[in-house]
């Protein structure tokens, strides 16, 4: 297989596994399932009950296990006794365990050689083969291989191939085990299993008062499959013959149904039953087919650094695998991939994982803003909750719209995500749909609302402050005028008197929003943005002294007291803010800003690296903008440093995106620019890169070299274009070749950036 498009492991490591089954995880926007092993591992039980509490993620200690399954829906959440709502970590499907003689197949306990597992990028499709060298003798060769059908709404297909060097028996084991736990939690309030047929078995869960069906059948051309059910697990089991090197194959097909409470008739709601007819092949060449859709308006080809076309591609699966596919749910922050951050949503969808699908893939853009207006009122009640007016949304919410979060200091004081998810309504709405401001008016007014009465006025009433906020950097606790909310507030406001003026709302209230807008505070000391306008007197954070192990983060090595008094920074809001808001900022204030708070940065937030990454290449700083783009697109690659062990970092997936197109390709935002525009930055280490933009309701395809940027207008009518300052008009189906200066220093884009 082409190793620019599957990840490919050829060893197993009980230490590196967990980190795995999370880089590994599969889906299709509705079912996310991750990387597990089908046979288990013996010692690995996966109903050890522990009691999880509210703390700094980004300093936890997980428990530490081999392996952690997780089998995940969109949205489907429950009650957690102290972190509120959360996913549900559903029944484990996969199973199919293998028995030679007594001894159970094990990846750890087994002597195993040829050991090869890849995921296709191209088509999700999760591999695994080796040798099993049995206690007994025979030598057996296992071929495992699964996908979760993108065509068939929480469908799991897997197939099981065995052969053997000599003439044997095998036994196989196929069914559910729903004796899980999510976040060391039971939220199965009752379990219930049954025979569903000579081939299937049933398990239903109940959460809450809703429920979940599984349906899971075998498909084989001999054995006999006998019922066994025990505790909270059940399935088939059947005695196989295997003759000298003639392949034997076992299918086993799951669905995942949300179902009524009663079970009466459930088997005639479950599309399994009509799949009968298709074969394994039948299922993977559509699953394939659907697959290539996404992937042709989404694949960003890199040229001479397959390392970094892996990457990128890496990225991309994941953001197709979390699509939104239905109304009601958002991308949680590990991208269904884990349950660190509780399934649930934060502001790392609107701006981080927004514009991949703003430019990819519109409709799905439009889905994820469409839950916000949908959970409009939930953001009412939680206004209400802490005594304001308007919409205040919750900085972690389920489906619901309400505040999750059940650390205070978060919850309380990280209000930013009000602001940010305007910011993002008005990018989509400049970038695809402009009437897309009307559909969502009532969420900009009631939120312009809110800042009305979060703001306090100095005693001459010059400028408006915002008190007491944390902005992005979870370092700084409680603080006032945090640079980076203030702007974005300022914004959030500016729209509410823009769609005010649009939809007749009172005088009053407009000249409000404009005044505020006008006179909140960016806090600065000449050329330098303060992040707030307490930062100059916290302590320094003595790095040297403090932080002795650079491989962990800073917060796990100090106390969070010590957090909040210094200097140091989880990420850096005042250049986060300059990333989104370009023009705002000349480059001489940008350096000022790089060289002062460089330092101060852990990067301990997974977010961080990334913005740094683009504020290197405004000011030119080619050879730190590489050494960043490696470690952000290799963040959960490299799973040597476990790094996806809890999950993916869907946003940071969405960052690297970001940093390939908007940063190396140079392509200016809708919220910068009318036209289409590019001012690329190519690294030295690639000799090309290409890749399909939807811009403003038309597709073009874009290929850049080092001095050339070719443009092919794929739509029907007329596009403007900008690459680097030269100008042109493509007609339908027109390509146009621009030569380009890619090393323009600095000083010579000033005027441009004023």
């Amino acid at each position: 297989m082409n190793s620019e498009w599957s990840l490919q492991q050829t060893y197993f490591s009980a230490q590196e596994f967990r980190a795995s089954e999370g880089l590994f995880t599969q889906g299709n926007g509705y079912l996310h399932i991750r990387g597990s092993l089908e046979e288990h591992l013996s010692d690995c039980p996966q109903n050890v009950e522990y009691r999880r509490k509210p703390t700094n993620v980004t300093a936890e200690k997980f428990p530490n296990i081999t392996s952690r399954w997780g089998t995940f829906i969109a949205g489907f959440m429950g009650k957690h006794p102290i972190l509120n709502s959360q996913i549900v970590n559903l029944p484990y499907v996969l199973g199919l365990k293998i028995f030679h003689d007594g001894e159970a197949l094990d990846m750890v306990h087994c002597e195993i050689a040829s050991y090869s597992r890849q995921l296709n990028l191209r088509n999700g499709v999760l591999s695994r083969s080796f040798v099993w060298r049995t206690v007994s003798g025979p030598i057996i060769t296992v071929r495992f291989e699964r996908f979760i059908s993108s065509t068939h709404k929480g469908i799991v297909v897997q197939r099981l191939k065995l052969s053997s060097d000599e003439d044997t028996n095998i036994q196989v084991q196929g069914g559910i085990d729903a004796d899980v736990r999510t976040n060391g939690y039971d939220c199965f309030s009752e379990v219930f299993m049954e025979s569903a047929g000579s081939n299937k078995v049933y398990c239903k869960v109940k959460v809450d008062g809703y429920s979940m069906g599984i349906l899971s059948e075998l498909i084989s051309d001999s054995g006999d499959w006998e019922y066994y059910q025990f505790s909270k697990k059940n399935g088939l089991a059947s005695i196989f013959e295997l003759k000298k090197a003639i392949e034997i194959v076992i299918e086993k097909r799951t669905e995942l149904k949300k179902i009524g409470l009663e079970k009466e008739d459930f088997l005639a709601d479950f599309e399994l039953e009509d799949l009968y007819s298709l074969t394994y092949e039948n299922l993977l060449e559509e699953h394939t087919k659907q697959w290539d859709l996404k992937w042709r308006d989404s694949d960003i080809c890199i040229e001479n650094d397959p390392v970094s076309q892996l990457a990128i591609r890496t990225s991309i699966y994941h953001l197709l695998r979390t699509e939104v596919l239905e109304k009601g749910v958002s991308i949680d922050a590990k991208g269904y991939a884990g349950e660190a951050y509780y399934g649930r949503y934060f502001w790392d969808t609107e701006i981080y994982i927004l514009p991949f699908y703003i430019y990819t893939h519109p409709m799905s853009a439009q889905k994820l803003l469409d839950f916000r207006i949908n959970t409009l009122d939930g953001a009412k009640e939680n206004a209400r909750k802490y005594g304001y007016s308007g919409a205040r949304y919750p900085w972690q919410t389920d489906i619901h719209g309400r505040e999750c979060c059940a650390n205070w200091q978060y919850a309380d004081h990280e209000i930013h995500v009000t602001a940010d998810i305007v910011y993002a309504i008005l990018h989509y709405s400049k970038a695809v749909k402009s009437s897309y401001l009307n559909e969502a008016s009532e969420l900009i007014i009631e939120t312009g609302k809110y800042w009305l009465s979060r703001i306090s006025w100095s005693e001459n009433n010059s400028t408006a402050n915002l008190l007491g906020v944390m902005g992005p950097d979870e370092y700084t606790l409680v603080s006032n005028n945090n640079a980076y909310t203030n702007r974005m507030v300022k914004l959030n406001l500016e729209l509410s008197a823009h769609i005010s003026k649009l939809t007749g709302k009172n005088n009053r209230e407009i000249k409000m929003f404009e005044e505020v807008a006008q006179k909140l505070p960016i806090p600065r000391k000449g050329d330098l943005i303060l992040q707030c306008d307490e930062f100059e007197t916290f302590a320094e954070p003595e790095f040297d002294k403090y932080w002795q192990d650079r491989s962990k983060p800073f917060a796990s090595q100090v106390s969070q007291e010590r957090l909040y008094r210094t200097k140091c920074l989880k990420q850096a809001d005042v250049l986060m803010m300059m990333y989104l808001f370009p023009n705002d900022f000349t480059n001489q204030e940008v350096k000022k800003a790089w060289d002062y708070y460089y330092p101060y940065t852990t990067h301990d937030s997974s977010l961080s690296l990334s913005i740094h990454g683009f504020i290197a290449l405004r000011l030119r700083m080619h050879e730190k903008a590489w050494e960043i783009w490696r470690k952000v697109s290799m963040l959960d690659l490299d799973i040597k440093n476990g790094s996806a062990a809890e999950g993916i970092h869907i946003a940071s997936c969405g960052a690297t995106w970001q940093l390939a197109v908007f940063g190396f390709a140079g392509m200016k935002t809708s919220l910068e620019t009318d036209i289409l525009t590019f001012d690329p930055i190519l690294p030295k280490q690639w000799k090309s890169m290409s890749f399909r933009i939807n811009w403003k309701g038309q597709k073009v395809f874009v290929r850049l070299y080092h001095d050339v940027c070719k443009i092919k207008n794929l739509s029907n009518g007329n596009i403007q274009v900008n690459v680097s300052g030269a100008r042109g008009k493509l007609n339908a189906d027109q390509e146009a070749v621009f030569q380009y200066r890619p090393d323009v220093e600095i000083e010579a884009l000033e005027e441009v950036t004023r």
